[in-house]
């Protein structure tokens, strides 16, 4: 899926939206460090970037995405939500005591690759997934599942 420049720019207000309204039901999220990557998030969802489909969400071919701010998360779960990935009655349970939906990504969810961690921990296991990648003859998805 590949989207005009105007189709991107309503996606992003779409997202940014969806943002506002689930932190208001939950009660809860980041919503600076949020708002602050729709428009990254946007381009490589809906921008043509990404090489992923959720009909197989573990597809040894397909790109990657580490999150590394994964407080941010409350950006991208609207948009695993709109192309597949997460189910609507899935995604409205963030913020639940004791959903995988929360205020970090978890790698229950389909299309989420890294649980995140500290701040800057998303480096150095790009680096690490790029390293094994290059080194193998098998391609880095089916090395970690």
């Amino acid at each position: 899926m590949k989207f005009e420049l105007l189709e991107l720019e309503k996606k992003a207000a779409e997202i940014r939206l969806r943002v506002l309204e689930d932190a208001v039901r939950a009660g809860k999220g980041h919503l600076g460090g949020s708002f602050s990557c729709v428009e990254l998030l946007v381009s490589l969802y809906y921008g043509g970037f990404l090489n992923i489909s959720p009909n197989d969400p573990k597809n040894p071919d397909r790109d990657f995405f580490i999150m590394g701010k994964g407080h941010a998360c409350l950006t991208l779960y609207p948009i695993l939500n709109d192309l597949g990935f997460l189910s609507e009655q899935r995604h409205l349970e963030y913020g639940e005591n004791g959903s995988s939906v929360g205020g970090q990504l978890d790698i229950s969810i389909p299309g989420v690759e890294y649980n995140t961690g500290s701040l800057g921990h998303a480096l150095g296991l790009c680096a690490g997934f790029a390293f094994g990648s290059k080194n193998s003859e098998e391609k880095i998805g089916q090395l970690l599942y």
